[in-house]
C-alpha cells in the first residue's frame, strides 16, 4: 500500500495504556510529538500477539509517518514479523520500545535491564544476602535479561542461584498465580531465599501480598526489590527498594 508522506501522524502501539508505568511513557511520546506537531494514533495489544497482529494491519491501512511499537511475547519468535515487514517495504520508520525481537534490524529505545540486575544483586549482597531468589517474566525479554542480570551479579561475588528459588511466569499466569490458591507454592520455592528480586514493582506488590498471608513482615522475613520505581513503589509498597525506569 502506498502511504501518503507528512501525514504527521505516528502509531504508538504498547502492551498496555493505562496500567503501570505507561501512561507516563504515553504522556512523554505525546509532549515531544505534540511539541513538533505531530499526532498519536495509539494502540495496544494486551501483550497478545494476535492483538498485535490486529493492530499492525489495521495502521497499515492508514496515513502513519512512522511506528513506535513495545513488542509482544519479545522473548519468544514472533509470528508478525510479515506484518512488521510490511512496514519496512512501505519505508514506514520503526522504533521498538522496551523490547525487540530477536534478529531484528530495527531501531530501539531499552532499559539496560542486564544492569539493573546486577546492581539489584549487589545492592543485596552489600546488605549481607547470600540466598537470593527472583519471580521473572519468561515471555517478554525484559525478563530473561533481568534474570541474566541477576546471575551476573551472583557470579561476581562468587555466588550462583538455585534453580530452585526461581519462579518464571507469563503473560497468561500471572491472574492464576498470586491470587491466593498458589500461596503454598510460591513459599514453597523461595524457603530459602533471604531476598527477591521480582520482575517489575508490580510483581513485588504481588508478592508482598502473598507473604502478608502468610503472616511474614518485609523486609524482617524476607527482603523484595523490584524494577521500574513506579507508582507501586510510592503509594502502596513504602520504601520498596527498586530501579528507576
Amino acid at each position: 500500500m502506498a502511504h501518503r508522506k507528512n501525514s504527521k501522524n505516528i502509531a504508538v502501539v504498547t502492551t498496555y495504556i493505562s496500567d503501570y508505568i505507561f501512561p507516563r511513557l504515553i504522556q512523554g511520546m505525546d509532549r515531544v510529538l505534540t511539541e513538533q506537531g505531530y499526532s498519536i494514533m495509539l494502540k495496544n495489544t494486551g501483550n497478545s500477539r494476535q492483538k498485535e497482529a490486529q493492530c499492525l494491519e489495521d495502521i497499515l491501512t492508514k496515513d502513519v509517518d512512522g511506528l513506535i511499537i513495545e513488542g509482544t511475547k519479545t522473548a519468544l519468535p514472533t509470528p508478525n514479523e510479515g506484518i512488521l515487514q510490511s512496514f519496512r517495504d512501505a519505508g514506514i520508520p520503526m522504533v521498538f520500545i522496551n523490547g525487540c525481537y530477536d534478529g531484528a534490524n530495527d531501531s530501539y529505545v531499552l532499559m539496560d535491564d542486564v544492569q539493573s540486575g546486577e546492581l539489584l544483586t549487589q545492592h543485596l549482597i552489600d546488605r549481607g544476602h547470600t540466598q537470593i531468589g527472583g519471580i521473572f517474566k519468561s515471555d517478554d525479554i525484559q525478563g530473561v535479561k533481568r534474570y541474566e542480570g541477576v546471575v551476573k551479579g551472583m557470579q561476581k561475588n562468587d555466588g550462583h542461584i538455585k534453580d530452585d528459588c526461581i519462579l518464571w511466569y507469563t503473560t497468561e499466569d500471572v491472574r492464576y498465580l498470586f491470587e491466593g490458591s498458589m500461596d503454598e507454592m510460591i513459599l514453597k520455592r523461595l524457603a530459602d531465599s533471604t531476598a527477591v528480586v521480582c520482575y517489575n514493582d508490580e510483581i513485588a506488590a504481588k508478592l508482598i501480598d502473598v507473604l502478608r498471608r502468610a503472616g511474614r513482615r518485609v523486609p524482617d522475613d524476607l527482603s523484595v526489590v523490584g524494577f521500574d520505581n513506579s507508582p507501586f513503589a510510592g503509594s502502596q509498597l513504602y520504601n520498596l527498594t527498586t530501579v528507576t525506569y
